[in-house]
């Protein structure tokens, strides 16, 4: 109401009047073209040819285009009811937008960079799990409801990383515009350089963020990238290493979800990133992760074998990494000579029993660069090794009397290397890592024996600083050492819990929920881990390096199939397990099961004579003889005293339950283990009963020739109309294409729908509570034969007209029926042939009889000179003629014009005009007046 202002010392008092609305009728231009609110808004005041039209945007969002003085101004996106920046589910939409009806696939509309499919549209409904097309992590998800027409528009926008090449300043009337260079994941048909026009200013080689509409085919935006540089303590991948990134984690703090559009062609992919060392990372305008770069890494390795240049192969090294991998490198230069140090002479292969313990450096083109550890710590061709789990002091040679000449200690952080046993040394490719004394295995060496009985090992290892303290040891096994690795106790997986591939400093591993020891807890199980030594399930590898599990294989065309053994231990692992090894990390490496060489009965095995496990699906109990009941054959158990039960939920939560808590359950899948045939441990992973769906589905190959309508929805063959569970009726109407019938009722599965007036069938559905199909086809209407009703006469001379088979009764009486083609003809048709058909009567049966029918025709006298012609017409059944002097038949209902009338007309003599008329029927005068002349 007043504001008072100090300026300079002088006080400056503004009495204010609040502003007033100004209604319609007082305005100068009462169009409503901005809000139609009844009030005047500026714009209607002062700028009465400003109008505002409904239009969409490149991106297909529902827009406000403005128009001044016919001139378009331009289109802006209205504010989205919802938006999300991840993948979207039905669901989702349903509960965000606060609806309380399906809304049907028929209207909604799906666009991706602009672009829009049919097969995108997908019902909104509650708690649907179908995903919405294009939608995931970085890509703009923005839902548009129209409440008054119940329809959804849903727009899903790209965003890519890309550098920039060059900014071009403005020339003339060319405005300035920068250019992309695109990386590798790009908009689909774009490659090499983009044009964005902008005044903005950016550096050369800059990473930025740009959308691109595929409807216009041009840059929509360009927006520099955020940067952040850190140590990476973990990277992670859904399934295959190196295949598909999915996040990482910078200084053990900050997670970066990868974007759909991570970028890993020119920058690092996440599986190849060393942890613990410096990257920096580009984060899209959402917060998601699109592009990595290393900054620098290093760490412990054991050098095998080296190369020359002059080898033909290039300056490399075989490296064995403190993870167990392995891998043939390019180096900066030769390392087999003196390179590494005098006396640390490497050879071109493994074979003499020299390696080198080394830390490496790698550069940004990935030649390694590589430094010896403190040669005095090394040793090789053990004899007399002993190692034993959980063990601190590790014995690496012996004197002849077998009295101890040299040992190291080891701790909970130090790593061990294993190759694999059943090798020669040199040929060893697969390498296992512990850490820690108490995950290692128990090795023992014999003592060289002649000839070599292969009981040996090569073992090398480095001690920081002067003590004699285990750092790293990489132990090569000959082919008949036994290797005892560290093992754990019985073990459950749940399936339904593992995440992401992960992959941090230790390994590559997944992450189940599980219970060891009877505690719930989480285990990392690795990424290639074996089931009793083996790939999980028995699964091999093929001949193209596929896997005999895969339901499916990963094609140039359709990328989504299997093709790594990863993703068959994630999708494969669940259950329990007996025992499992654990490498230096606690990484799971090799999960053992239960002996099943010997069995009970069906799903009863056992082990060690008296325990075993039993498996099934479905769960009772008997509560007075405290017992439970399990699987299809019903295999009956006592449950022990002390025994621990376990539910496990559909998301693979892990809860401890009580006896008392079993429920009857025929879907469950139990697990149990039993010792003294008593049940020690028991498993129950749920199984969620199967949803009762409702709805109207037309399934594919039905009414190719019709329409089919739910309550007024379009339902084409293979969609669906779904409901909620309502009490509210739902009304399916079937109409056949023009040119067809229904010579069968089409059926709501198996009962027969409504014939209406129109030709139409309909069926009503009160309240709704289950999936009804609607089946039938629509036959063709023939161009020359109908179906007609017919009269039968019976053998005592009875007349029945114009009664179909079906529908006459008559009590064991046969004889002949009587069908009469003259009856219910159309107009002005003709049976050619027979009019008559004579066919066995049989009491109860019907007989369906098919006149030749064609379009009638009279007789037309022409004298000579005048010629008449007529046009076709389909709705008749009529085609193109004409004739000249004589008689011909001309089709009755045929329009004829005559041409060549010899006579004039009128005192001046006009020459008579051309003639038309209707073709009557045979017998039936032309109507003179019809022309004006006789």
């Amino acid at each position: 109401a007043k504001t008072t202002v100090n300026v300079n010392g002088a006080t400056v008092t503004i009495a204010g009047d609040k502003a007033q609305d100004k209604a319609w009728g007082t305005g100068i231009n009462n169009d409503g073209n901005i809000d139609k609110d009844g009030f005047v808004q500026f714009a209607e005041q002062y700028f009465g040819d400003l109008k505002l039209y409904d239009d969409t945007d490149d991106f297909g969002r529902p827009s406000n285009m403005w128009r001044l003085d016919g001139v378009k101004l331009g289109t802006y996106p209205r504010e989205a009811d919802v938006t999300y920046t991840a993948k979207v589910k039905s669901g989702d939409i349903y509960r965000d937008l606060g609806l309380n009806h399906t809304v049907n696939a028929s209207k909604v509309t799906v666009y991706e960079n602009g672009e829009a499919d049919s097969d995108w549209s997908l019902s909104i409904k509650r708690s649907s799990d179908d995903a919405v097309h294009n939608t995931a992590n970085g890509v703009l998800t923005e839902v548009f409801y129209d409440s008054d027409a119940d329809e959804i528009v849903i727009t899903t926008v790209d965003t890519y990383v890309g550098t920039i090449n060059r900014s071009v300043a403005a020339k003339g009337d060319d405005p300035a515009f920068v250019e992309i260079s695109v990386g590798g994941e790009h908009p689909a048909g774009v490659s090499g350089v983009l044009e964005f026009e902008t005044d903005e200013e950016f550096e050369d080689d800059a990473y930025v963020l740009y959308t691109y509409s595929q409807a216009v085919d041009e840059v929509k935006s360009v927006a520099l990238a955020e940067e952040v540089t850190g140590t990476v303590t973990k990277s992670e991948n859904n399934d295959t290493n190196l295949v598909d990134g999915k996040a990482v984690t910078i200084d053990d703090a900050d997670r970066y979800v990868a974007s759909k559009n991570l970028d890993e062609v020119d920058g690092e992919k996440l599986g190849d990133i060393n942890v613990d060392e410096e990257y920096t990372i580009y984060l899209d305008a959402y917060g998601y992760l699109i592009y990595v770069e290393e900054v620098e890494n290093n760490n412990y390795a054991l050098v095998t074998a080296a190369a020359r240049k002059s080898d033909f192969i290039g300056k490399k090294a075989e490296l064995v990494f403190a993870d167990g991998s392995t891998e043939i490198v390019n180096t900066d230069k030769y390392y087999g000579g003196n390179e590494l140090g005098a006396g640390l002479s490497i050879g071109d292969r493994y074979d003499s029993g020299d390696a080198v313990i080394v830390t490496y450096r790698v550069d940004e083109d990935g030649v390694y660069k590589l430094k010896a550890v403190d040669t005095t710590k090394r040793y090789g061709n053990a004899e007399g090794f002993e190692m034993t789990n959980d063990k601190a002091g590790i014995v690496i040679e012996k004197n002849a009397d077998g009295s101890t000449k040299t040992y190291v200690t080891a701790n909970s952080a130090s790593t061990f290397v294993v190759g694999e046993t059943g090798e020669d040394p040199a040929d060893i490719d697969e390498y296992t890592a512990y850490t820690g004394i108490k995950n290692a295995p128990t090795i023992k060496t014999s003592a060289k024996a002649t000839p070599d009985n292969g009981k040996q090992a090569d073992v090398y290892y480095y001690c920081k600083g002067n003590g004699k303290m285990v750092t790293i040891m990489f132990i090569l096994p000959e082919a008949n050492l036994e290797v005892e690795d560290g093992v754990s106790k019985m073990l459950f997986l749940a399936k339904d819990s593992v995440g992401n591939l992960e992959h941090d400093r230790n390994g590559d591993y997944f992450v189940y929920n599980a219970v060891v020891d009877d505690e719930i807890t989480t285990v990392k199980v690795a990424d290639d881990v074996k089931v009793d030594g083996k790939d999980v399930n028995g699964v091999t590898r093929d001949g193209s390096g596929k896997f005999t599990g895969c339901t499916t294989h990963a094609t140039a065309s359709d990328p989504s199939g299997c093709d790594s053994y990863s993703e068959h231990v994630k999708n494969t692992l669940n259950g329990l397990y007996k025992s499992y090894s654990v490498d230096k990390y606690g990484i799971i490496t090799n999960l053992k099961t239960f002996d099943t060489s010997a069995s009970g009965n069906d799903n009863f095995s056992y082990t060690d004579g008296e325990q075993g496990y039993v498996t099934g699906t479905g769960i009772d109990k008997y509560n007075k003889e405290y017992t439970v009941i399990v699987g299809a054959s019903k295999t009956t158990i006592t449950c022990e005293k002390d025994a621990t039960y376990f539910y496990v939920d559909e998301d693979g939560e892990i809860t401890a339950r009580t006896y008392n808590a079993i429920a009857k359950d025929s879907d469950d899948e139990v697990y149990l283990y039993a010792k003294d045939y008593m049940v020690q441990t028991l498993f129950v992973e749920q199984v969620e009963p199967a949803k009762v769906p409702y709805g109207v589905t037309v399934p594919t190959g039905n009414f190719a020739n019709a329409t089919v309508y739910v309550d007024g929805d379009e339902v084409a063959p293979g969609k669906s109309a779904e409901y909620e569970r309502n009490d509210e009726d739902v009304v399916i109407t079937v109409v056949p294409d023009p040119g067809y019938y229904f010579a069968t009722a089409p059926k709501v599965d198996t009962a027969n729908m409504t014939k209406e007036d129109n030709g139409s069938y309909t069926y009503t559905i009160s309240r709704i509570r289950g999936e009804y199909n609607v089946t039938g086809e629509a036959t063709e209407i023939p161009d020359e034969t109908m179906n007609i009703q017919v009269s039968y006469v019976l053998s005592d001379g009875t007349e029945i007209k114009s009664v179909a088979p079906d529908k006459y009764e008559e009590d064991g009486t046969t004889g002949f029926a009587k069908v009469d083609g003259t009856v219910n003809l159309p107009e002005n048709y003709q049976i050619v042939g027979k009019k008559v058909e004579y066919v066995p009567f049989v009491a109860n049966t019907s007989d369906n009889v098919t006149f030749t029918v064609a379009r009638a025709t009279a007789g037309l006298t022409l004298p000579a000179g005048v010629t008449a012609a007529w046009e076709a017409d389909a709705s008749k059944g009529i085609t193109d003629g004409s004739a000249s002097a004589g008689t011909t038949q001309v089709p009755v209902g045929a329009a004829v014009t005559l041409t060549g009338i010899n006579g004039t007309c009128g005192k001046n003599g006009e020459a008579l005009p051309d003639v038309t008329f209707d073709m009557p029927a045979a017998g039936k005068a032309i109507d003179a007046d019809s022309f004006g002349y006789v």
